[in-house]
């Protein structure tokens, strides 16, 4: 089949950023536009539940597009759908990550000239862009506002970002090609436990679990001050009736470019 493509990934196990020994290998499969993934880690996954990004280059820089979280066994499978690739090509992949900053699985294709580290993957926003507007520049009077913003963990000026503790338990993630929020955060409706009674309710959203049944991850960003709760989709005129009637009115696309409908991104509702 023309469009059929195959990749074998080893992976690497660190632990604080130096090598830790072998840990398994990932299959890659393209297949009538779908990716397949399999990934086997012995002796790994039944420790932990691992997040499992995808990572592809792109104007020589390094993005993940996360896949989902394993689900504890020494091997996972999932397929993704044309929609969430995006306009990303097989080609582009360069190589597979599982796992956090301080304990992860890592592994480059072969033929890539370096290898994968989880401080080179842009997860997130690290600096403003030059072309950003001077409104940006973080230099201003602390807003009166500031208070709440800290309680739900606004970065400041320190390399560290300060979040609340309820959010210390959620893996890092950034799954816009745009910069417009400041850090998201993956989770899932039994992670509303740990927050504030006042958001338990959402577990219970339809919409919402729906979406995480679909695509096996909600996100929780932040932008500005303002924080945001993302249930994952495609940009259906169906789809924004009911996002809407569930209380999530936004939609934003993964992609850099103006939304077109079958795109995938993420219903949003702030907080």
């Amino acid at each position: 089949m023309s469009d059929y493509m195959r990749k074998i990934i080893y992976l690497e196990k660190r632990e604080n950023g130096r090598p830790a020994g072998t840990g398994g290998f990932v299959r890659l499969e393209k297949r009538e536009g779908k990716l397949s993934v399999c990934l086997t880690v012995p002796g790994q996954g039944s420790r932990f539940r691992l997040p499992v990004y995808v990572v592809y280059e792109k104007n020589g820089e390094l993005y993940p597009l996360l896949l989902g979280k394993t689900d504890g066994g020494e091997t996972w499978r999932i397929q993704i759908p044309p929609e969430r690739m995006g306009d990303m090509e097989m080609a582009q992949i360069c190589g597979v990550l599982a796992g956090g900053r301080d304990w992860y699985l890592a592994g480059a294709c072969s033929g890539y000239p370096a290898e994968i580290e989880y401080g080179q993957v842009k997860f997130a926003r690290t600096e403003k862009r030059a072309d950003a507007l001077p409104e940006a520049v973080p230099e201003r009077e602390p807003e009166p506002r500031a208070e709440a913003a800290s309680l739900m963990g606004l970065p400041g000026e320190e390399p560290e970002k300060v979040r609340d503790p309820f959010l210390a338990g959620l893996e890092e993630m950034y799954p816009f090609e745009d910069d417009e929020m400041e850090w998201c955060l993956q989770m899932k409706p039994s992670d509303f436990s740990s927050l504030p009674m006042e958001f338990w309710h959402y577990a219970k959203n339809s919409f919402l679990l729906q979406g995480f049944y679909n695509y096996r991850h909600l996100l929780y960003a932040h932008s500005q001050s303002k924080n945001y709760l993302g249930v994952p989709g495609q940009f259906h005129r169906r789809e924004q009736y009911l996002s809407r009637r569930f209380g999530f009115p936004r939609f934003k696309g993964t992609q850099k470019k103006r939304v077109t409908t079958g795109d995938f991104g993420y219903w949003l509702k702030e907080l």
